[in-house]
This record gives structure tokens, C-alpha cells and sequence, in this order.
């Protein structure tokens, strides 16, 4: 099995930017042996070249497995990346394969290392803890020795098998706190699960912890969001980037369902010590609808970011990703909004840029039409409302449903229903029905 560690100071749709990941092997018996790589090391071991997404084609010639968490439905992600990992010298040559893989985020390891305490290293002048893990990690990669003789990862290699070691010799009071917070982290997202095989992939998805993008209802009224961002070219600045969400639905006499979305980012790292923090959040927006819904009104985006042209050595030839192709065979730019619209896991997608600096607040307004039109009469209407949480994402969410005249939500007992989160779970669920309000008269259809 592979585990990804995701760096969500860096964001890609999948989670965070994919700098490392570890070779582990599971047994009965548990964790038998684990070996932790720089995905560049990977990468240069590939004899194959892809071109990358164009969004990425300003800051890489071409495409490899340290970029393959492109999509944002998981599943899709991992299998890419597996693919890739496969690929390379450093697993053909022993004709290794991967039953699957685990996504973790930097929240994880920052919970095993409140359970085990701080720990000490050979070769390093401070011990790692959770206070202090992220920015002495990233300082060390970034421009500590390691970088500076050339093996930028090399406490990740060091940290990884002690942190194992530790872990296996938990009192049972600490295990209990140590499933716990892998139950917490779940629900987050912080970790999402995908296997090969279609069974066990099959049951992670019913489970909910397989980061699938959800399928809705055919033929019913429901409503659907995901906000999805990538940092290209952005530094690590997405740790002191938070998002809020604000969605304003309203459902008119006639039943159609207009949606006004709000995108407020705020970036906070303009006084840190390291410029990676300090940097401009460039973020690739997309935002996930129903399949069909017409985007009207955008306000806040920026024009796309210019395109290198992708290259590869004059030994290798570049192949175009079939997944990738498809997505942008579906692309339609709408120049007079610096927006395109496309289609992605069975969805309608707006996507656009933002830039945050250092000690500012940027907002992007978003106006669409959901393809639905429910069919308002006497009897009592369901309706669902999905949204999908990127995995890693510093966002809060705030959504308001209007009902038509004449109706009100069951759940609220008026014409309003509002939910609100500081942090929403993977995957929130909101299964909501309209009645007539029997103190007013609802408009003929």
C-alpha cells in the first residue's frame, strides 16, 4: 500500500501537494515494514513523459506522480498516481505493484505526534513535536542541510520509522486516544482510502471515507458544491489561507433554482519568517455543480495564468493523459468572465483565478442556474442538498436555502433553512422537504 503524505500547505485538488510518500507493507500483524520517498526521486526515475494539465504547464514542462492528485474525486487520483509509481525504476525493478494507497494530511501526523510525545533525532538540533512539526519540516526541506547536500526529505525518512516505532508501544489508554482521533480525522477528510480491489474499494465509498466525489438522485430535486483549489506557483501559502463559503439558494414560484455562491479567501502569512508563507495565494479555482447547471455571473476571478509549452528530452516522447484530455475536450472559456466552464466527475464545473496577497481578503462572486426544475404542487417535495469538502481545505460554510412562495422547509418551519459550520465534515448531507404553507397561497404553476 501506498501512503500519500500530503502537504495541504500547498494545495491540489486531491488534498495537498504530494512531496512524499511511503512504501508499506501490512500484515495480520501490522505495519511489517515502511519506506518513505521524495516523489521527485520517483519522478526522475520515470522513462515516460506526460503532458500536464494545462493549468500546470507555468510552473512544470511535464507531468509525473508528485502532480497526478489532480482530480479531485480520490479514487481517480490514487489510481493515477499508483499507475504512475509503477512506472518508475525505483518499483519495476523489483517488480513491486500497490494494492491501494492512503492519503494523509500534515493534521494527522501533527495528532500521532501529541500521542507520542516530542521526538529527537540524530543530526537535528530540535526535537520534531506537534507545535512545531509543519515549519521545521518545511524549513528543512525548503533550505536546511538536508536540501543543501541534496536529500531535502531526508528527516521525513529519519522521523518516519521511529514515529512507527512509537506508535507500536502505546499504552492502551493511548491507543484508545489514538483511535479516536483517526475517527475525527475520517470524518475531516484528513485521510481517504482507495483499494484496487472492487470490493474493498466498494464498501470505503458506502463508508464514506473512500473522497468520492457524490452522485446524486437522478430525477429528483437536489443541489450539489464543491469548492476545489490548486495552488500553482503560490508557495506554502495555504497554510495561513482560509476560505469561507457563503451559498445563497432560492427557488422561485416556478421551481427553478437559482444560486448565488460567495468565495471569501483570507491570507494571513504576510508576517511570517519564511517567504514560502509569505508568498501570493495563486489559486486555480473550481467550483463543482449538478451536472447541466448554466454558469451567469462571475465577479473576482482573474484571466488564466499564460501556458508553457510542455517539453520532454529528445529520448522521451510525451503521451497525453486520457482523463486529463477528456476533462479539457470539455472546456469552454468565457473570456468576458476570466472563467471556462467544463465537465468533471459527472459535474458542471466554473473554474477561474484568484490571488490573495500576504494581509488581504479577496472575494469572488458566482451566479448559476441548477438544471432542475422541481414540480411544485400539494404534496410535500424532497430535496437534497450534497456538498463535498476538499480534503486539507481551511473553510468554513455558511448556505441558505429560500423556498418558493407559497412553501416552507419542514426541517425550519419557515421559508429559510440555514446551515452553518466553522469546519465542515467530509461530506455534508442536508435531506430537506418542502410543504405548502398552509397560511399562504402558494402561485399556480
Amino acid at each position: 500500500v501506498a501512503v500519500f503524505l500530503q502537504n495541504h500547505s500547498e494545495m491540489r485538488p486531491a488534498g495537498g501537494f504530494l512531496g512524499s510518500y511511503g512504501d508499506l507493507m501490512l500484515t495480520p500483524d501490522g505495519v511489517r515494514n515502511i519506506r518513505v520517498w521524495d516523489i521527485y526521486d520517483l519522478d526522475g526515475q520515470l522513462d515516460i513523459a506526460y503532458v500536464p494539465p494545462k493549468e500546470l504547464r507555468s510552473v512544470t514542462p511535464r507531468w509525473g506522480a508528485r502532480d497526478a492528485n489532480w482530480f479531485f474525486d480520490f479514487p481517480t487520483s490514487a489510481e493515477k498516481t499508483l499507475s504512475l509509481l509503477e512506472q518508475s525504476k525505483i518499483h519495476t525493478e523489483k517488480e513491486q505493484t500497490f494494492d491501494g494507497a492512503i492519503a494523509i494530511n500534515i493534521h494527522v501526523l501533527a495528532s500521532l505526534l501529541e500521542i507520542v510525545g516530542p521526538i529527537t533525532l540524530d543530526d537535528y538540533a530540535f526535537a520534531i513535536s506537534r507545535d512545531n512539526f509543519l515549519k521545521e519540516i518545511q524549513r528543512e526541506v525548503e533550505s536546511g542541510e538536508d536540501n543543501k547536500a541534496g536529500e531535502p526529505k531526508r528527516i521525513l525518512k529519519k522521523l518516519t520509522p521511529v514515529l512507527i516505532e512509537k506508535l507500536g508501544n502505546l499504552e492502551s489508554k493511548e491507543k484508545q486516544m489514538l483511535i479516536q482521533k483517526l475517527g475525527i480525522h475520517l470524518q475531516s477528510k484528513d485521510i481517504m482510502l482507495y483499494m484496487r480491489d472492487i470490493e474493498m474499494e466498494s464498501y470505503l465509498k458506502d463508508i464514506g471515507v473512500g473522497g468520492d466525489v457524490a452522485e446524486l438522485p437522478e430525477g429528483g430535486a437536489a443541489d450539489y458544491l464543491a469548492v476545489v483549489s490548486a495552488n500553482i506557483g503560490g508557495g506554502k501559502s495555504d497554510a495561513f489561507t482560509n476560505q469561507h463559503i457563503r451559498l445563497a439558494t432560492k427557488i422561485d414560484e416556478s421551481g427553478r433554482i437559482s444560486n448565488f455562491l460567495t468565495i471569501e479567501r483570507t491570507h494571513s502569512g504576510d508576517k511570517e519568517k519564511d517567504w514560502w508563507y509569505r508568498a501570493v495565494n495563486k489559486s486555480f479555482l473550481k467550483i463543482f455543480t449538478p451536472l447541466g447547471s448554466r454558469l451567469e455571473f462571475v465577479k473576482g476571478g482573474e484571466a488564466p495564468k499564460k501556458s508553457a509549452a510542455a517539453t520532454a528530452s529528445a529520448a522521451t516522447a510525451m503521451l497525453v493523459d486520457a482523463d486529463i484530455a477528456a476533462i479539457e475536450k470539455t472546456a469552454v472559456s468565457i473570456p468576458a468572465l476570466n472563467a471556462e466552464t467544463l465537465v468533471e466527475s459527472n459535474k458542471s464545473v466554473f473554474s477561474t483565478w484568484m490571488s490573495v496577497p500576504g494581509g488581504t481578503t479577496k472575494k469572488l462572486e458566482v451566479q448559476y442556474m441548477n438544471p432542475v426544475k422541481i414540480n411544485l404542487g400539494p404534496v410535500s417535495i424532497p430535496y437534497l442538498f450534497v456538498f463535498d469538502k476538499q480534503s486539507g481545505a481551511n473553510t468554513s460554510l455558511d448556505v441558505l436555502l429560500e423556498a418558493p412562495p407559497g412553501y416552507r422547509w419542514a426541517e425550519s418551519g419557515g421559508s429559510v433553512f440555514n446551515y452553518v459550520t466553522a469546519s465542515p465534515p467530509r461530506r455534508v448531507s442536508l435531506p430537506l422537504t418542502l410543504i405548502q404553507d398552509p397560511l399562504v397561497e402558494a402561485p399556480q404553476p
